[in-house]
C-alpha cells in the first residue's frame, strides 16, 4: 500500500470523531516552490483544534481542524457512553463527510477514541469484560528475623517466596518457595536464622487511572484480545458502517495508551504504595517462549538486586513486555490498517525520558516503528524541551528520536500535537506568539514534519493566529522535502534503562527518578551526549542495538539505508549485546569512530554483569579511532575530536543557541538554521558542496540571493530569537 502523505490537510469533528482532510500537491519546480513559500498551501499549514478555527481553514490559513467531542460531565466519571460509535447518525453525517471530502479530492485522517487516553472505547473495551482492563502484578515484601510472619495475600498469587538478604542482596539460589502455601490464602511462616525477606507478588488490575482523570478503566496494551475488541468496536465498526468509503480514510490516530501501572505524574497522586509492574494473561507463556525460562524466575530481580544477574532478568522482562505492546496494540492496529488501505500514527504518553517509556508504554523505537507517522506531543511553549521540567539535561530529543525511526523506516513523516494546556495563566516572557514560533522552528528542527495545534489559538488573536500559520507552513514547505544527511549516530541506551528500572512505588514524577538513581544517570548522559551536538550545531541521527546490527559497514562508515555514519557515539550504554560490540568491532576496524560517553559496557542481556563485553570495550580503547569521555564535562573536547576528524557537510561559526538540520534531495540542500531562544543569533554557515546560494526567511516568506558560494565558503546568516532560517543552495 502506497499513499501520498504530503496533502493538504483538513480535520473536522463529527459527533465524538475527528477526521482529517487532505488536498494534493503542487507542482514543485523552482519558481513555484518560491511561490509556495510566500503563501505556503493549506497542506503545509498547522493543524488547528477549536470551534473558532473552521474560519481559518476556510481562507486557506489552517491545514487542519480537529475538533475533540464534548462529553457530558457523568462520561468522564467511569461511566460507559452507550451511544459512542453506535449511534447511526454519527454515521451518517460522517458519510456526507468522507463523500464532501472525496468530491473535493481530500482524505480523511480518523480520531479512534471518544477521550484520552485510547484503548477504551468509551469504556465499552472493559464495561463488559472487566477481565481486558490493564492488569499489574503488585509487589509487597516483609522484613524476617526470627519473628513468624503472618501473610494474607489480596490478588491472584504469581509467586510467593522468602530469601536470604546478605549486604542488601536477595540470594535467589536460597529462596524457600512459599506459593502453594499463599495460594490457599493466609498463612503463616517462621523464617530460619538470619535476615530474611518475604516477598509476595499478586496479579491485580491496575487502579491508577482512577487517581488520574482517564474516569474510566483501560484496556489492557498488553493483551491481544483487549486491542482486537478496541479495534473492532472502533475501527471495524466504522467499516461496517461506511463500506467502501472505509478505503477513502487515510489515517487513525490513536492517543497516549499507556499501561495505567505507574501512579499518575502530576501532583493529585498517591504516595506509598507497592510498586507494580505491568501485565497480560499471555505474558507468562510468552516471555518463556522468548527466554527458555518462567517469568517467575525474573520476578524478584524487578524489585530487589538480586545480584550479577539482575540486570539480566530485568531486560528479558521488559524486552517481552515491550514486544507485547508494540505487537498486540500498536501492530495490530497498523495491521489493520494496512489491510484496509490506510495508515496509522499517534502518540506516547511522555516520550521525553527512556525511564518513562519503561514505566508507561515499552519500547518508544518499537512502538514507533509500528506507526506510519510516527508522533510526539509538546505541551505549552518550553525552550528547547517538549515538556518542560520532566527530562533531564538542557534540551529534549524525543521529536529527534521519532525522525530518527522515520528514516530508517522510510516512513512518510513525523507527526506532533503543539501547545496543548496552553492558557493566559502562563503566558511566556515573550509573548505567545513569539514562543509559538520558537518551538516550531525547533521541532521542524529535530524532524517534524507535521504540526498541529492544540490549544494556542485560544491565547492568540486571529492576526497572530494567521502569522504562526504562515510561518510554521514555511517550515513544513521545505523541511518536508529530501533526505536527512549527518555524519554522526548517536546509540540509544535502551537496554541499559531496562537492565536498572525500579518500578517506583508513588508519584508524582520526581519519585520516579529518586526511585531509578541508574536510570536517571543513564538518561542524563544519554541526554548530555545528544546536546553536546546540537549545541555545537553537529546533527545526528539515534539508533538502537537493533538498527546498529541491522547497518552494513563500507568505507569506514555505517550505511543504514540512505544513510551513512562516520562516528557513533555509545552514551552510558551499560549493557550491549555481544551482537552489537562485535558490530562496534568491525566499524572501528574498518576505520569507523566510536565515542564511549559515561560507564562502559560491561552487561549483556544473557548474563548480566558480562566480563568478556568490559574486556572488549577495554580493547578498542586501544584504538585511535576510540576514545572514552568519562565524565559529561569532557563532552565538548569529544565534539572537537569528532569534527576534526570527519568532515562536516555544514560547520556554523556563531552564537550556540541555534540549532541546524541539513536535507537533500535532488540537485538542492537545505539548512534549517532554527533560534528558539529568546536573544538574536548571527553566524556564518560553511557546507561542503558548492552551488547557488539562498537564504530563505519563513517569517515573511521572502528570499534573499547569495549567488554562488564555494566549498567552505561561509555565509552570514543571522537568526533573530524565536524564528528560523533557511540556507538552500541549489
Amino acid at each position: 500500500m502506497k499513499k501520498n502523505i504530503s496533502k493538504r490537510i483538513l480535520t473536522i469533528s463529527i459527533g465524538c470523531a475527528s477526521i482529517v482532510l487532505l488536498l494534493s500537491n503542487c507542482a514543485e519546480d523552482s519558481n513555484v516552490l518560491r511561490e509556495q513559500f510566500l503563501d505556503p498551501p493549506a497542506e503545509f499549514r498547522l493543524g488547528v483544534n477549536g470551534e473558532m478555527a473552521q474560519e481559518y481553514v476556510d481562507k486557506g490559513y489552517a491545514g487542519t481542524l480537529l475538533l475533540d467531542g464534548k462529553f457530558p460531565s457523568e462520561q468522564r466519571k467511569g461511566k460507559v457512553d452507550p451511544s459512542w460509535m453506535t449511534n447511526p447518525d454519527l454515521f451518517r453525517k460522517l458519510s456526507k463527510q468522507i463523500s464532501d471530502a472525496k468530491e473535493k479530492g481530500y482524505l480523511v485522517w480518523f480520531y479512534d477514541e471518544m477521550g484520552y487516553p485510547s484503548c477504551s472505547a468509551g469504556g465499552r473495551v472493559t464495561d463488559a469484560n472487566p477481565e481486558f482492563e490493564s492488569q499489574m502484578v503488585r509487589y509487597r515484601s516483609f522484613e524476617a528475623t526470627g519473628k513468624e510472619l503472618k501473610i494474607e495475600p489480596a490478588g491472584k498469587v504469581v509467586l510467593c517466596a522468602a530469601f536470604p538478604v546478605k549486604d542488601g542482596i536477595i540470594d535467589l539460589e536460597s529462596k524457600e518457595d512459599l506459593t502453594e502455601q499463599a495460594l490457599k490464602g493466609a498463612f503463616s511462616w517462621k523464617p530460619p536464622a538470619g535476615e530474611w525477606k518475604l516477598c509476595l507478588y499478586e496479579w491485580v488490575p491496575t487502579e491508577a487511572w482512577q487517581f488520574h482523570d482517564q474516569a474510566r478503566p483501560m484496556g489492557n496494551i498488553m493483551d491481544k484480545r483487549a486491542a482486537k475488541l478496541f479495534i473492532e468496536i472502533t475501527h471495524e465498526k466504522m467499516k461496517e458502517e461506511l463500506g467502501d468509503q472505509i478505503s477513502d480514510i487515510f489515517l487513525f490516530f490513536t492517543d497516549e495508551p499507556q499501561f495505567n501501572t505507574a501512579e499518575y505524574w502530576g501532583s493529585h497522586t498517591r504516595q506509598n504504595v507497592p510498586p507494580a509492574v505491568t501485565w497480560a494473561e499471555e505474558f507468562p507463556a510468552a516471555f518463556e517462549k522468548k527466554y527458555g525460562y518462567p517469568v517467575q524466575e525474573a520476578l524478584p530481580a524487578l524489585f530487589d538486586n538480586a545480584g550479577d544477574q539482575t540486570g539480566r532478568y530485568r531486560h528479558d522482562f521488559y524486552d517481552v513486555t515491550s514486544d507485547l505492546v508494540a505487537e498486540n496494540y500498536w501492530g495490530q492496529i497498523q495491521d489493520w490498517c494496512h489491510e484496509n488501505g490506510t495508515y496509522s500514527s499517534g502518540h506516547m504518553l511522555l516520550e521525553e525520558a527512556l525511564l518513562y517509556a519503561v514505566m508507561f508504554s515499552g519500547s518508544f523505537i518499537k512502538n514507533w516503528e509500528r506507526e506510519d507517522l510516527p508522533g510526539v506531543d509538546l505541551l505549552r511553549a518550553p525552550k528547547y524541551q517538549t515538556m518542560t521540567g520532566m527530562v533531564p539535561g538542557k534540551e529534549g530529543f524525543a521529536c529527534k528520536m521519532a525522525a530518527s525511526v522515520a528514516t530508517f523506516g522510510n516512513k512518510p513523516g513525523v507527526f506532533t500535537e503543539s501547545y496543548a494546556v496552553i492558557n493566559r495563566t502562563d503566558e511566556p516572557e515573550e509573548g505567545y506568539l513569539d514562543a509559538a514560533k520558537g518551538v516550531a522552528g525547533w521541532q521542524f528542527q529535530q524532524g517534524i514534519t507535521h504540526m498541529f495545534t492544540y490549544s494556542i489559538q485560544q491565547a492568540l488573536n486571529k492576526v497572530e493566529y494567521i502569522e504562526l500559520a504562515d510561518f510554521a507552513g514555511r517550515l513544513a514547505l521545505l523541511c518536508r522535502r529530501g533526505r536527512p544527511v549527518s555524519n554522526t549516530a548517536v546509540l540509544i541506551p535502551e537496554a541499559a534503562s531496562w537492565a536498572f528500572y525500579n518500578p517506583p512505588d508513588g508519584g508524582p514524577w520526581p519519585r520516579y527518578w529518586a526511585c531509578n538513581p541508574d536510570v536517571a544517570e543513564i538518561d542524563t548522559v544519554f541526554n548530555e551526549t545528544c546536546y553536546s551536538l546540537s549545541s555545537n550545531q553537529v546533527d545526528f541521527e539515534m539508533l538502537s542495538e537493533g538498527y546498529l546490527q541491522d547497518a552494513d559497514i563500507q568505507d569506514g562508515r555505517l550505511h543504514l539505508g540512505d544513510q551513512s555514519f562516520a562516528t557513533l557515539m555509545v552514551p552510558e550504554t551499560r549493557m550491549l549485546s555481544k551482537a552489537s560490540m562485535e558490530k562496534l568491532e568491525a566499524f572501528v576496524e574498518a576505520g569507523g569512530n566510536v565515542v564511549f560517553v559515561g560507564t562502559l559496557p560491561y552487561m549483556s542481556p544473557p548474563k548480566g554483569v558480562d566480563n568478556e563485553i568490559l574486556a572488549a570495550a577495554k580493547n578498542l580503547l586501544a584504538n585511535d579511532n576510540v576514545i572514552h569521555v568519562q565524565e559529561t564535562d569532557g563532552l565538548p573536547s569529544a565534539v572537537e575530536w569528532i569534527t576534526g576528524k570527519v568532515q562536516q557537510e555544514t560547520t556554523w561559526q556563531g552564537e550556540d543557541v541555534v540549532r541546524l538540520a541539513h536535507q537533500r534531495e535532488a540537485n538542492r540542500d537545505i539548512i534549517i538554521i532554527a533560534n528558539p531562544s529568546l536573544t538574536d543569533a548571527s553566524g556564518e554557515l560553511a557546507c561542503s558542496f558548492k552551488g547557488k546560494a539562498s537564504i530563505w526567511n519563513p517569517e515573511d516568506g521572502s528570499v534573499v540571493e547569495i549567488g554562488t558560494v564555494k566549498s567552505g565558503q561561509g555565509i552570514e546568516v543571522n537568526i533573530p530569537g524565536n524564528s528560523a532560517r533557511f540556507v538552500v543552495v541549489d
